[in-house]
């Protein structure tokens, strides 16, 4: 059989080594980033500066200076908004929507009025003007003056860093509420922005040490890079040395906050060992939320500093998820290495032996993942490959292994694609031949990509906590060898009996699953442990209850809740580094219209989609029927979605909770316990993100040799579809919103946007991009 990995599944993002050909490969990809238009419009940029010093940079009326393709949404109200209007001030105000969630092209321009040296178009259509002048009829469907006496912005909600800008109507104000695709973008353009309307520079940078509790305070933090601004202004072909600069902001902080630690006698022990043990980060904390300063954020932190208002930037170890948990004979268990193989599933999903009065019998592929026992047909599998069948440098040694090859490959064999040595040292990284670290680091690459399409294929699932007991099986129906056959006791009564090819391998099968069951029901209680103690000692450090607790997750002010603490065990850098084929998972309630019902569902995300799987399934009455795994219902590619939380769900919700509790009048959520112990007295906005995506349509496109090309696409201006998830509460939301957005950030990192800038004709006329619907 020939080797194949579903690479174009797989995104780009999995963790590589800093090998030759990797360093190779990183180098291309910034090049790629830096082609034009990306590159010209970074130039165009940076020009900002030069409004503040009064300098003439020579650029016409109505000339681009930033693009994005953003959704937005149109309200209007008749109250005077206050200087810091985001979504909890949103709460107090009345306000009528004028225009609902449309994805638009949101081009910045040089402006052609007296007070507004910008202004924003909103455009329905790919196809754009490359100067938009003054006395002309305008293409784009709404124009934004960026006037600096009357226009404001603000971060709408500090979650998912959706922008509100809104400026005097003749019939009051209208709000414009603007949501990036990414989220470092969209702080990106509130500090551009910003600097647009004229607001200051941030002059000091405190960076907190929570570990050694103190503080670092860093004078003018931007000065060299703001030097570097003016200087490429004035000579643009110097537009590398500023991008690499650009770069180095969030290294060069951490560097000097390491030095001015280590200035201190009594801290240099701990620095010391930072140093040689650690992998030190900075991150943003909100209240109990840790978001990690990696990859595009890290690429973009000069504007993203603008989340200082709302966030405390700190100094962290990073921290990855834990792979130890103690069970309950308080011995520390180390989790155990997954299982996958080819098994005949002898039961239904109903749990059933027999149908149609036969043995009910399918072959199916099962692989571990996490907590999870997925399974697939045995045509969409994909099997690891034995070492014996590698070349030296890491291509397959055989297109097409005969029968006989395969029959000689052992029944069960190992793949161990990370070796530790005693030092705890990955081997082949400390072989010294660079040829052996290339072959290594490209088979580990592949075992990793084939370990994603694995779960992307999957359609069902069976959690292991669920399972009580793994066993080989005491009786069988006619027909089914009883001495190959093992059984899964589940929680609900039902039994999934399974078969294997021969006796050993039932035997490392029941072995295996064992020990996965132990390790993650312990683990998934420890998990819960952590959230209770966290929870508790921000209650005791606020002096508040549960019910205050809530309200303070969402409405606070970032001095409220400047002296609690948030755990880097919830919020670790796995899923950002791609450690795990599973980025997070667990239940959510979904509705897939904005009109339908809220279902109970298992979602798994997993390398830039979205995979739902039935939670329980219903007769014709509706009552509930145990079944031993869970179906998979829709999976969801987040490429061209976006992400929005928080307030500005509660029209997509159609509802709220009427119930009233006469103890806490004004308070419509009731208090909630789960059935792992958990609870929550948490609003349905506080819980609630929607996963929106527009209609799909293909763009006509010139690539680097002028051919045209189609490329996939979204059609600008439309109502698209939303998907709404609820999560059990304020905490799990922020954990689910964070990891889709970072998902959706790396689908789009290094992708150019579909826009066609034309240059006016003779004439002044513009030719139309051609675009057609699917």
């Amino acid at each position: 059989m020939k080797r194949t990995v579903l690479s174009s599944r797989v995104p780009t993002g999995l963790v590589r080594f800093d090998t030759a050909v990797n360093r190779r490969e990183w180098d291309k990809d910034l090049q790629r980033l830096q082609e034009p238009p990306v590159r010209k419009i970074g130039q165009l940029q940076r020009s900002r500066s030069l409004h503040r010093a009064g300098k003439q940079h020579g650029r016409k009326q109505g000339e681009i200076i930033k693009m994005d393709t953003m959704l937005v949404r149109v309200e209007t109200t008749q109250t005077k908004l206050s200087a810091d209007y985001d979504e909890n001030e949103s709460a107090k105000v009345i306000t009528r929507v004028a225009d609902k969630w449309r994805e638009h092209l949101v081009v910045c321009r040089e402006g052609y009025e007296e007070g507004s040296p910008m202004v924003l178009n909103l455009y329905k259509s790919r196809s754009i003007p490359a100067v938009e002048r003054p006395k002309v009829s305008k293409r784009s469907h709404r124009e934004i003056l960026l006037d600096v006496r009357t226009t404001k912005v603000n971060i709408y909600s500090s979650l998912d860093k959706t922008l509100v800008l809104w400026l005097p109507h003749r019939y009051g104000t209208v709000i414009y509420i603007m949501r990036p695709r990414c989220s470092s973008a969209s702080v990106e353009w509130y500090t551009f922005l910003r600097d647009a309307l004229g607001e200051p520079r941030l002059s000091t940078l405190q960076i907190a040490v929570p570990d050694l509790s103190l503080t670092l305070q860093i004078d003018n933090p931007f000065e060299k890079l703001d030097k570097k601004m003016e200087l490429e202004c004035e000579s643009p072909e110097k537009d590398d040395v500023y991008l690499k600069e650009e770069r180095a902001v969030a290294s060069n902080l951490l560097h000097i906050s390491m030095a001015m630690l280590e200035g201190i006698p009594e801290w240099a022990d701990i620095v010391d060992h930072w140093r040689k043990n650690e992998r030190m980060g900075l991150a943003w904390r909100r209240y109990d939320r840790l978001e990690w300063v990696h990859g595009a954020n890290e690429q973009r932190m000069h504007g993203s500093f603008a989340m200082e208002r709302t966030h405390d930037l700190e100094l962290r170890p990073k921290t990855h998820y834990p792979t130890e948990t103690k069970i309950s004979s308080g011995e520390t268990m180390t989790e155990p290495p997954p299982v996958e193989g080819f098994l005949m599933r002898l039961t239904s999903g109903l749990g059933r032996q027999q149908r149609l009065g036969k043995v009910f019998q399918k072959c199916l592929y099962f692989s571990t993942h996490d907590n999870l026992l997925c399974f697939c047909r045995p045509g969409r599998a994909d099997p690891p490959v034995h070492p014996s069948l590698w070349k030296k440098n890491g291509e397959m040694a055989v297109d097409e292994p005969t029968a006989r090859e395969i029959a000689m490959l052992p029944i069960i064999w190992s793949i161990t694609p990370y070796p530790v040595n005693e030092e705890g040292e990955i081997e082949w990284l400390h072989s010294g031949d660079q040829e052996v670290v290339d072959t290594k680091d490209r088979m580990a690459y592949d075992e990793a990509q084939r370990r994603v399409n694995t779960l992307l294929v999957t359609e069902g699932i069976i959690d292991l906590c669920n399972v009580e007991e793994v066993l080989a099986a005491a009786n069988a129906p006619h027909g089914v060898d009883l001495m190959n056959s093992f059984e899964l006791k589940l929680n609900n009564g039902l039994t999934l009996r399974l078969q294997a090819c021969n006796q050993k391998t039932r035997d490392e099968w029941i072995l295996r699953l064992t020990s996965l069951v132990k390790y993650w029901k312990s683990r998934t209680l420890s998990d819960l442990a952590i959230i209770r103690r966290v929870r508790t000692s921000n209650l005791t450090q606020l002096r508040v209850d549960e019910e205050m607790e809530s309200l303070l997750g969402q409405y606070a002010r970032k001095w409220e809740v400047s002296r609690t603490i948030a755990s880097p065990d919830l919020y670790n850098v796995c899923g950002i580094s791609s450690c795990r084929a599973i980025t997070m998972s667990g239940v959510l309630y979904r509705k897939p219209r904005r009109r339908s019902t809220f279902r109970r569902t298992n979602v798994v995300l997993c390398h830039g989609e979205l995979l739902v799987f039935a939670n329980t399934a219903r007769d014709r009455s509706g009552k509930a029927i145990p079944t031993v795994y869970q179906e998979r219902v829709h999976a969801l590619d987040l490429k061209n979605c976006y992400i929005y939380s928080g307030v500005v769900t509660a029209s997509d919700l159609l509802y709220q909770n009427q119930t009233f509790d006469s103890n806490s009048p004004g308070r419509h959520a009731l208090p909630r316990i789960y059935a792992d112990g958990y609870t929550s007295r948490d609003e349905d906005e506080m819980t609630c993100f929607v996963v929106w995506h527009g209609k799909r349509s293909t763009v006509v496109m010139q690539d680097a040799d002028g051919r045209q090309v189609r490329r996939p696409t979204t059609k600008l201006g439309t109502l698209g579809r939303a998907q709404v998830f609820k999560a059990r509460s304020r905490l799990e939301r922020d954990t689910w919103v964070m990891s889709i957005a970072m998902e959706i950030e790396r689908l789009n990192a290094g992708t150019g946007k579909e826009v066609k800038v034309e240059e006016p004709k003779r004439g002044g006329r513009l030719k139309e991009e051609d675009v057609e619907e699917e």
